[in-house]
């Protein structure tokens, strides 16, 4: 057999040598190739959990917008009805009227104490656990002769034990007195626990 010379020798280790470096060179290519990707999908992975948390903020943002628009607007109403109801109390009415007219007439001077009168010891309730004197109004529908036909939380006193009490209270009294042989077909009254 043929010896290799000394320069097909040195020849076939260089080829070697540069085989292992292009080798190596593939490999480290591949390793940043990998570590690109994975900076890549962490960077899409952030992306997307940021877009969640505006999309999260967002939405609570929309929440929070509505219920305050929705708080505005019972508040509102509430206003309205407190207004009229006060109108009623004091018969703020046409200066002209003689009071036979059902709009023009407001009720008598005791008759919002006489109707407390009535619903108040139905309530059974345990003031002394609540902060303050909260109040809870109340929509009460009536039949001419003065029958409780319905009754309905318009604004909560933000204790729902006391506003259940009231609305209980409300339909144990069954008949409300009427004023002067008549009653308001509804009424909005105010009840606090401390009064």
């Amino acid at each position: 057999p043929v010896q290799p010379s000394q320069q097909e020798l040195h020849n076939a280790q260089i080829a070697i040598e540069k085989a292992k470096k292009e080798e190596q060179k593939k490999k480290d290519a591949e390793q940043e190739r990998k570590l690109a990707d994975k900076r890549e999908r962490e960077a899409e992975a952030k992306a997307q959990e940021e877009a969640e948390i505006q999309k999260q903020k967002r939405k609570e943002k929309e929440e929070e917008r509505k219920t305050k628009e929705q708080q505005e607007k019972a508040e509102t109403t509430r206003q309205q009805m407190l207004k009229r109801i006060q109108d009623q109390a004091q018969g703020t009415g046409d200066p002209a009227s003689q009071g036979k007219a059902t709009q023009t007439s407001g009720p008598s001077a005791n008759y919002a104490g006489r109707i407390r009168a009535k619903i108040k010891p139905n309530i059974v309730f345990n003031n002394d656990t609540i902060p303050g004197n909260p109040e809870a109004d109340v929509e009460v529908r009536l039949a001419p002769d003065g029958r409780i036909q319905s009754q309905r939380l318009i604004a909560s006193s933000g204790i729902k034990e006391w506003d259940e009490a009231v609305l209980r209270a409300i339909e144990r009294t069954e008949r409300l007195p009427l004023d002067e042989g008549k009653v308001p077909a509804v009424m909005v009254m105010t009840f606090r626990p401390k009064d």
